[in-house]
This record gives C-alpha cells, sequence and structure tokens, in this order.
C-alpha cells in the first residue's frame, strides 16, 4: 500500500454494543464490504448474531426489533426490513450496527424446502430464521415486495441451531 491510501477512521468496531448511543442514530459505515447502520434494539428480545430484524412499529426508521407479528403466517414484507445483526447479539434496549447491505450468514429454517444459490430468501415462520422464496408464492413474493436477499451458497434444511448459508441482502 502507498502512502496515499483513504483509510476509515472509525469511532467504533462494528460489533460494538451498548447501553447508551456512541453515534447518532441511521448513522452509516461501510466495513469490510458491507454497510452498517446504527441503530437502537427497541425490542422485548435480544437480537441474536444471524438473525434478520425488523423497523420497529411507530419508530423514527433506526429502531429495531427482532419480535414480529406475522402478516399472513408465512411472510413479513421486506419493507419493514432493517437489517441482520452479524457481529454480536444486540440485546432489548441497547445500541448496536446492523449489517443492511452486503454479504452475511443468516440462519436457515427448518422443515423448509433447502436453499439453492441464487434463491430469494425471505423471513420464515420460524421467528429469526431464513427460508428460501418457494415457487407458487414467488411472483407474489416479489410484486408484494416479501424477500430481502439472494442465497450465495446452497444450504440443505436443519433442525440444528448453526445451519446458516451466506446472503447478498439487497
Amino acid at each position: 500500500m502507498s502512502d496515499y491510501d483513504y483509510k476509515q477512521v472509525s469511532e467504533e468496531s462494528v460489533s460494538a454494543v451498548t447501553a447508551t448511543p456512541t453515534v447518532d442514530l441511521g448513522t452509516q459505515r461501510v466495513y469490510g464490504g458491507n454497510v452498517y447502520t446504527y441503530g437502537y434494539n427497541a425490542g422485548i428480545v435480544d437480537a441474536t448474531q444471524y438473525t434478520p430484524v425488523l423497523i420497529a412499529t411507530g419508530s423514527t426508521g433506526y429502531s429495531f426489533t427482532g419480535y414480529w407479528t406475522y402478516t399472513d403466517g408465512t411472510y413479513i414484507p421486506a419493507p419493514n426490513f432493517f437489517g441482520v445483526v452479524k457481529h454480536a447479539t444486540i440485546t432489548a434496549g441497547s445500541y448496536g450496527w446492523v449489517a443492511t447491505r452486503g454479504f452475511v450468514d443468516v440462519m436457515a429454517a427448518t422443515g423448509i424446502p433447502d436453499v439453492v444459490a441464487g434463491d430469494a430468501i425471505a423471513i420464515g415462520a420460524t421467528a429469526g430464521r431464513c427460508k428460501a422464496a418457494t415457487f407458487t408464492s414467488y411472483i407474489t413474493q416479489l410484486i408484494q415486495n416479501r424477500y430481502f436477499g439472494h442465497a450465495m451458497q446452497s444450504q440443505g434444511h436443519t433442525d440444528s441451531t448453526t445451519g446458516h448459508f451466506t446472503t447478498y441482502i439487497r
């Protein structure tokens, strides 16, 4: 590297979780090729690593929750999608960084068809788990904007808590 390379100066790590805000809500930064947004976990549950989080109801757009009610029993509309917790669990009532664009690992839903690379990915019926859009519902999901990314690798469904696959958040 030359002396003229640009290096970003960061106020804190993207894995930092704090009880009080350390930067302005909504601050974005690029780290490792991903875009992260600083937000507040307004939910009643912790937002754990590899799980999607949603914009909290009635928030200004930078508060999120890992707890949700299903709109049709199966999917959450992607416009409510905030991002994926990538580095560290963000406890309820705390502030932290959420990946909002780029490559992230997500947990695979249990008892669902296998995910194939390139599949559109939606939030599944199991809280915090993700699944591929099925062929019969793909057009509906596409029209209603119910998916948030695409699978970058194939993954069989699993009943364990360790089954995850890489997704690109669009």
